[in-house]
């Protein structure tokens, strides 16, 4: 009862439009198989560090392009947002690439 009283009162949830489980899962699938496309579709067309900056300049871009969509969901500056999430994805992707490199010198994981 408290909770369902916070959710209406305090965030502004209807609790009453409770979309369909099959739906959502399904949104997410196409998100993520779209999201985990579109850095890899480069290398099908171009080879070497040619394909690994336009990898990097989509995943940036489309970043960006979620940041600008969240930002305009929740009445933010969507340039903030745009930058917010970019900078957060390549902060990511830096700490990741540091990991597996320094696992790939240690011997622990080959490359």
């Amino acid at each position: 009862m408290w909770l369902d009283t916070m959710l209406t009162e305090e965030l502004n949830l209807n609790l009453e439009i409770v979309g369909s489980p099959l739906k959502s899962a399904l949104r997410m699938f196409v998100s993520f198989l779209i999201g985990g496309l579109l850095p890899i579709l480069p290398f099908f067309v171009f080879s070497g560090l040619d394909a690994l900056f336009v990898a990097i300049g989509i995943s940036v871009s489309t970043s960006f392009g979620v940041g600008v969509i969240k930002s305009k969901m929740a009445n933010t500056s969507k340039i903030i947002g745009g930058l917010e999430m970019a900078g957060l994805g390549t902060g990511v992707a830096l700490i990741g690439y540091g990991i597996g490199s320094e696992l790939s010198n240690l011997g622990v994981i080959p490359i």
